[in-house]
C-alpha cells in the first residue's frame, strides 16, 4: 500500500499547494496545446485530410522553398525593424513619463493605455484610411505639392511596420516605466556633479540600471511582431504574406493544419532563437559599458 506523507513533507505539500491552480493551468491552456501544435506538425496532409502519419516534410518544404524561405526573412525584418524603432521611440517616452509628475504621469500613461482600448481590427481599417492612395497622407502630400502621384503605402514593408509600431509601442513603453521610476535620480546628480556629460552619464548610468526594462520590453514587442496576425492581415493583405497570414491561409483556407503547424511552430522557434542572442548581446554590451 502507499504510505500516508510523513510529517515532514506535511508542510511542504502544504506550501506548494497554492501553486497547484497555476501549474494546471499552465499545463491544460499552454503546455498542452504547444505539445498538440508539434505533434500536428509532424503528421502528413494528404487527399485534403490529416493523416496521422510521422514526417518531416512540412518543415522540409517550409525550409526548402526560395518562396516560403523569403516570407520567414520577411517577417523577421519586420519584426526587428519594428522593435528598434519601439526602442528608439518609446524610451524617451518612458523617461518623460518616469520623471513627470503624478497629475502629468497618469495623463501621460493614459494617453499611452488608451489606444489599447481599442481593437486592432478598427486600428488596422483607421490605418488603411491614412495611407491609402487617398487617403489623409497621400491627400496632404498632393494639394502640399510634395508628390506628384500618390504614394504607395498599403501592402508593403513601409505600412506593415509602421502600423506596427503604432499598435506595439505601449507594450514597450510600460514595463520601461516602471524600471525606470524605480531608478533613483541621485545616482544621475552625482554622475553630473562628478564632471560625467548627459551621454556619458545616460550611458554609463542610466542605460545599464535600465537594461532590464529595455530587454525586457523589447522581448514582448519582438514576440508579439513576429506573430501578430490582425495588422498584417489587413495591412499587409495577400500580397504581404508574414507567417502569422501564412500559416492562417493554410489553416483557415486550405485545411491543412500539419503546414500551418509547421509554420507556427517555426514562428515560436525564431522568436525564442532571437530573444536568446538578443539578451545575451544586451547583457555583454552592458557589462562592458559598466567597466570602461
Amino acid at each position: 500500500m502507499e504510505q500516508p506523507p510523513s510529517r515532514k513533507q506535511r508542510p511542504r505539500l502544504r506550501a506548494a499547494a497554492p501553486v497547484v491552480p497555476a501549474l494546471a493551468f499552465t499545463l491544460i491552456f499552454f503546455i498542452a496545446p504547444l505539445a498538440l501544435l508539434l505533434a500536428y506538425s509532424l503528421f502528413e496532409f494528404s487527399g485534403g485530410e490529416v493523416a496521422y502519419r510521422l514526417t518531416l516534410a512540412n518543415y522540409t518544404a517550409l525550409l526548402g522553398s526560395a518562396f516560403y524561405l523569403h516570407i520567414i526573412l520577411r517577417t523577421f525584418l519586420v519584426a526587428l525593424v519594428t522593435t528598434l524603432i519601439c526602442v528608439a521611440l518609446g524610451y524617451p517616452v518612458a523617461w518623460q513619463i518616469a520623471r513627470s509628475g503624478p497629475r502629468l504621469r497618469a495623463l501621460m500613461v493614459l494617453g499611452i493605455v488608451m489606444p489599447l482600448l481599442i481593437g486592432g481590427v478598427i486600428r488596422g481599417y483607421g490605418w488603411i484610411l491614412i495611407l491609402d492612395r487617398g487617403g489623409a497622407i497621400n491627400h496632404a502630400l498632393l494639394a502640399l505639392g510634395l508628390a506628384q502621384a500618390p504614394l504607395p503605402m498599403l501592402y508593403n514593408f513601409f505600412g506593415v511596420t509602421l502600423t506596427m509600431v503604432e499598435v506595439l509601442l505601449p507594450f514597450f513603453v510600460l514595463p520601461l516605466v516602471g524600471v525606470l521610476s524605480n531608478m533613483d535620480p541621485a545616482l544621475e546628480r552625482a554622475a553630473l556633479s562628478m564632471g560625467a556629460s548627459r551621454l556619458q552619464t545616460f550611458l554609463r548610468v542610466s542605460l545599464p540600471l535600465s537594461a532590464g526594462g529595455v530587454a525586457a520590453g523589447a522581448s514582448i514587442v519582438f514576440s508579439l511582431a513576429a506573430s501578430i496576425f490582425v495588422i498584417p492581415q489587413i495591412i499587409g493583405g495577400p500580397s504581404y504574406l508574414l507567417l502569422s497570414t501564412l500559416a492562417y491561409q493554410q489553416i483557415g483556407s486550405v485545411g491543412n493544419w500539419p503546414f500551418g503547424s509547421a509554420v507556427l511552430v517555426l514562428i515560436l522557434v525564431i522568436t525564442l532563437v532571437v530573444l536568446t542572442v538578443g539578451s545575451r548581446v544586451v547583457s555583454g554590451n552592458i557589462r562592458r559599458l559598466q567597466e570602461n
